[in-house]
């Protein structure tokens, strides 16, 4: 008896693990299609034209995020294989464009969809930190962990030149 229930349990465990890992972050490629705050249509298709794709989670009421946005526009700037995506974590769409306009922000923005959310690092709480920033590749399949809290210019150019580096390494590229 006590060795059945001890194999009932492992076999238990053994399920829990094989469906968390499952739904892990980054076991399905990146699938969207988004209005941007300034009403364009965009869908993952436009990831098929870059050799990285950066996708910054972001609010306007979030200071360390603001600081950011001039540097994110930068990397977006000088970086022309590389599509920088801003997923608005908030609801208040006025209120970003206005904060990216400031920012004099060129990069596509649009308000997170429910299954972006299952590639961001969320706290037990249920909370996730801002602003996050996670990397894909071309087909969407995402390259490393989020990344939490702001970088300068230079902290950015370092992590996308390694990011380009591992997608070019991949088969096929």
């Amino acid at each position: 008896m006590k060795r059945a229930l001890i194999t009932w349990f492992m076999i238990f465990l053994l399920t829990i693990c094989a469906g968390s890992a499952a739904m892990a972050a980054g076991t399905d490629p990146l699938a969207f299609s988004v209005t941007t705050l300034d009403g364009k249509e965009l869908d993952s298709s436009v990831m098929a034209e870059y050799d990285l794709v950066m996708m910054n989670y972001w609010a306007e009421w979030c200071g360390p995020c603001m600081g950011e946005l001039p540097e994110l526009e930068r990397i977006h700037q000088q970086y022309p294989n590389v599509l920088l995506l801003g997923a608005y974590v908030d609801r208040n769409d006025q209120k970003a464009l206005k904060a990216a306009a400031s920012a004099a922000i060129t990069y596509p923005l649009f308000r997170i969809t429910e299954p972006m959310y299952d590639y961001l690092e969320i706290q037990p709480s249920g909370n996730f930190p801002i602003p996050q920033t996670c990397f894909f590749d071309r087909e969407g399949n995402m390259i490393g962990e989020p990344m939490i809290g702001v970088r300068d210019y230079d902290g950015w150019a370092k992590i996308v030149e390694e990011m380009l580096e591992v997608t070019q390494k991949e088969p096929g590229k």
